[in-house]
């Protein structure tokens, strides 16, 4: 599906510039990996090499709930570190 949409100049000089940068020789993987993210280059280049080494990525999701709330104030406890 997404071979089908044609890409703009500046989606195209990303695409080759991901691909450059990553090593990844596949056209349509490095398209798709870039329209996951956006078209922001930045960040699934950075994504991209994380992924390779094993770390976590630095565009961390958010949480999906809320830490929960202590609605009971003696149980609540306050921690100063120095």
């Amino acid at each position: 599906m997404a071979e089908d949409v044609q890409l703009s100049s500046n989606q195209t000089e990303k695409l080759l510039q991901f691909q450059d940068l990553t090593g990844i020789e596949d056209i349509e993987r490095c398209r798709n990996i870039l329209d996951n993210h956006n078209w922001d280059l930045e960040v699934a280049t950075q994504v991209t090499l994380n992924m390779r080494e094993g770390a976590p990525s630095v565009y961390r999701p958010l949480p999906r709930s809320p830490p929960p709330v202590v609605a009971n104030p003696p149980d609540q406890r306050f921690v100063i570190y120095f």
